[in-house]
């Protein structure tokens, strides 16, 4: 029996129900409606202020990587390096680094940089250029810098509290000669950024509960709210609330305070006119209309949990269609604005790490071009000039005609990496991908540094009609061949494989026997700029580059290695592509 009652759908349940009501006792039936209706909208609140908190989180969250990414950027910075090496190791004999930090704060707009010596004293603060030689080996977040060591955090400080970073700056790859301090203040506008993309009001509050900063007026600094209380009035007005402690070795230092007007209240004032407007309907009126209603009543919560489900999935896109304007309609609207806000926000963050990326490379770009277009052109010029007074029969003209070929491709590279950071549309056409793996290998043959390296090929000889742009895919696997032959200490064997994949793409495939790659490095490989190579060995670019180029061709490119037991790089292209 029991079974068979699990086994009945919720409407045939509910209309059981009805019916037994208008039998047998409609006023004992009120309180238990009044109570399965208010446990449903206290869940759907509970529910939806939990998704506000993981929301929260995730914005502290990106707060805080973007001030650790701006330490680390500052304290690579080559301005900063100098100044602060020659001021605190060569007694001051360049440019103070005051000058160089706030232009770093006016450029990126953080609220201050702090510089220490070695020792953890003070050399500049933005924020109180008058301060020297302070000692801030107390600062946990300092000592842990001047082990090495890149850390974030929260600090109390005199208007409130900040959220800082701090790494160490070196000034060669192994010279710790200081530390960089930056971050932003906990302040209104803080608050206020939080509140416009959560939707719901934040509070900051110390260790005491009592607020700090509030987006609520009436919230005014040291207004002590409850401490273990997850509910409050404030001007009359209930408010749910879901507190997010923040600490400071390990002690409570103080609280975001998530704030959201509490509706149920109303919902279940106007509830309990609707259930015995509805109790009177339903005494009168037939079953079949007492199903329509129930339908009615039931699709927008069906909608609702199903939006839950995919917005839990990650399709922000999903809105949910808003039949009326009642309660249910009021909280599918607010639905609809909290999707709204989160593909928003993950847009934003797209568009940022994007912009990022392409700023960084832009920068380097902009700034090399000029000094390498320049002594290329010199180089081809003299080439042609020696060839021209060389005999025709001279056994040197085939390695010149090679050098200059080589300083052609050099200028086509930075014009590459030029087109990449503008994201200039590829040049696609028929290509032969064979032909380009033969042609680049026996370049490459010449550059192994006396290494005893064996190439084989595994070509797929009908890949001779692939569409993409030849100048890219041969950049594209250049680039990986010659980080292969970096890879191999003495000897060792490079393999270069074509084929069609089972899903009509076509695969290539570089395999080195050469030390690997950690997983730790993997996971940075294709991050613009990040290298493993000794200064001057490499900028950092040519995966990043080839990733773009891949991307760009509408293809995927993959790293298999582990430390110590080669790697292999796998590319995945669209065979034909428009």
């Amino acid at each position: 029996m029991i079974k068979r009652l699990k086994d009945i759908s919720i409407n045939k349940k509910i209309i059981g129900i009805i019916i037994f009501v208008n039998i047998a006792a409609t006023i004992t039936i009120i309180p238990v409606l009044f109570l399965t209706i208010r446990g449903g909208f206290m869940s759907q609140q509970t529910r939806y202020l939990q998704g506000i908190k993981n929301l929260v989180e995730g914005i502290i969250e990106d707060n805080q990587k973007a001030i650790k990414n701006y330490a680390i950027l500052f304290s690579k910075d080559r301005q900063v390096k100098d100044n602060l090496f020659y001021h605190t190791e060569l007694a001051g004999e360049r440019e103070h680094p005051m000058r160089a930090i706030r232009q770093l704060v006016e450029t990126f707009n953080v609220g201050f940089i702090e510089l220490t010596d070695r020792n953890g004293m003070v050399v500049a603060n933005t924020r109180y250029p008058d301060i020297f030689y302070i000692d801030r080996r107390y600062d946990k977040l300092i000592r842990e810098a001047l082990k090495g060591h890149v850390s974030t955090g929260i600090e109390k400080g005199s208007n409130g509290f900040i959220l800082k970073a701090v790494a160490p700056v070196y000034y060669d790859q192994d010279q710790l000669i200081g530390t960089l301090t930056t971050g932003i203040e906990m302040n209104a506008n803080f608050v206020e950024r939080i509140r416009t993309l959560s939707g719901v009001d934040i509070g900051i509050v110390d260790n005491s509960n009592r607020i700090v900063i509030s987006t609520l007026d009436s919230l005014y600094p040291g207004y002590k709210i409850p401490e273990k209380d997850n509910a409050m009035t404030v001007s009359s007005e209930p408010f749910m609330l879901i507190k997010l402690p923040f600490y400071s070795d390990g002690t409570v230092l103080g609280a975001f305070v998530i704030m959201k007007r509490d509706t149920l209240p109303e919902i279940m004032r106007k509830a309990h006119v609707t259930v015995a407007v509805l109790l009177s309907i339903i005494a009168i009126v037939s079953i079949a209309t007492t199903v329509l209603i129930l339908k009615k009543i039931l699709s927008p919560i069906r909608a609702l949990k199903e939006g839950a489900e995919k917005i839990g999935s990650g399709d922000f896109s999903h809105r949910i269609e808003i039949s009326s304007r009642d309660e249910i309609g009021s909280l599918s609207e607010v639905f609809n604005n909290m999707a709204e806000n989160l593909q928003k926000l993950k847009t934003m963050e797209e568009k940022l790490h994007h912009s990022e990326r392409l700023a960084s490379i832009g920068r380097f770009t902009a700034g090399i071009a000029h000094e390498l277009n320049n002594p290329i052109a010199n180089i081809m010029g003299m080439l042609k000039v020696i060839r021209r007074e060389l005999p025709a029969d001279s056994p040197i003209l085939e390695d010149i005609d090679i050098m200059v070929s080589e300083a052609k491709r050099c200028g086509r590279i930075v014009r590459d990496l030029l087109v990449y950071t503008r994201q200039s549309p590829v040049r696609k056409e028929k290509t032969d991908i064979n032909q380009i793996i033969d042609e680049t290998i026996e370049v490459l043959k010449r550059n192994i540094d006396g290494k005893r390296i064996v190439f084989t090929k595994h070509l797929n000889n009908s890949l001779n009609n692939v569409v993409v742009d030849p100048l890219q895919m041969e950049q594209v696997i250049r680039n990986i061949i010659l980080n292969s032959i970096q890879a191999i200490e003495r000897e060792g064997e490079i393999s270069v494989r074509t084929s069609m994949g089972d899903r009509g793409e076509l695969l290539i495939e570089i395999s080195d026997t050469g030390c690997g790659i950690s997983e730790e490095i993997r996971e940075k490989i294709f991050y613009p700029f990040f290298t493993t190579k000794k200064t001057g060995e490499g900028t950092g670019l040519g995966l990043t580059v080839c990733h773009s180029i891949i991307e760009q061709h509408n293809g995927e490119i993959e790293v298999l290695s582990s430390r110590g037991s080669g790697t292999t790089f796998i590319i995945r292209l669209p065979y034909n592509q428009s």
